[in-house]
């Protein structure tokens, strides 16, 4: 219920902070990247707000990757492809592999037990 009331929430998004102490060129939704809100904030020296935002929220590297990735639930759909999914697909190969190696573990165990009265013969 406190939810409501300003200043309850232990955390507080640096775009909604900063949005509300500087005024920039860019649209509310353009001022949730928080790399293109701070370029426009404190660009580099001899650079203006608009470049150093646009720089910020496009500039690639050369395999195609965001410079300054947003910092959200968004990422960017070339991280995704490129990156992020075939890394989530070698991550449940790899659980699915110890998996079932941590089955045949529990069978050996479970066939020691059985066995180990005839090796004692």
């Amino acid at each position: 219920e406190r939810a409501r009331v300003p200043g309850s929430s232990l955390l507080v998004a640096m775009t909604d902070l900063l949005a509300r102490h500087w005024a920039t060129g860019q649209s509310a939704l353009e001022d949730q990247h928080l790399g293109a809100l701070l370029a426009w904030i404190d660009p580099p020296a001899g650079d203006d707000g608009d470049r150093a935002a646009r720089r910020a929220e496009l500039a690639r590297d050369e395999a195609g990757q965001l410079l300054c990735p947003p910092a959200g639930p968004a990422t960017d759909p070339a991280f995704d492809n490129k990156l992020l999914a075939p890394a989530v697909e070698r991550y449940d190969r790899a659980r699915r592999a110890l998996a079932d190696a941590q089955d045949g573990a529990s069978a050996d165990r479970l066939l020691a037990g059985t066995t180990a009265a005839e090796r004692e013969l």
